[in-house]
């Protein structure tokens, strides 16, 4: 057997007005928009999280100096 040609996959692809074409285009690139701002708003929940319990931590080790040193 010969290797195939990729033009079955493709066909699909081409037989598919341009205006259908634009509108998914466009769709997916709201799609992406949207899921970059969720990215960034879960991001910036977490980095808020972490310092608030490094302070913490720190606050614990000031704590326990004081005592050592009385």
């Amino acid at each position: 057997m010969a290797a195939k040609t990729g033009k079955k996959g493709k066909e699909g692809v081409f037989q598919t007005p341009k205006e259908e074409l634009k509108r998914l285009r466009t769709d997916r690139r709201e799609k992406n928009e949207n899921n970059q701002e969720e990215k960034k708003k879960k991001g910036k929940k977490k980095k808020e999280k972490k310092k608030k319990v490094k302070k913490v931590k720190k606050d614990k080790e000031r704590e326990s100096r004081k005592y050592t040193l009385r």
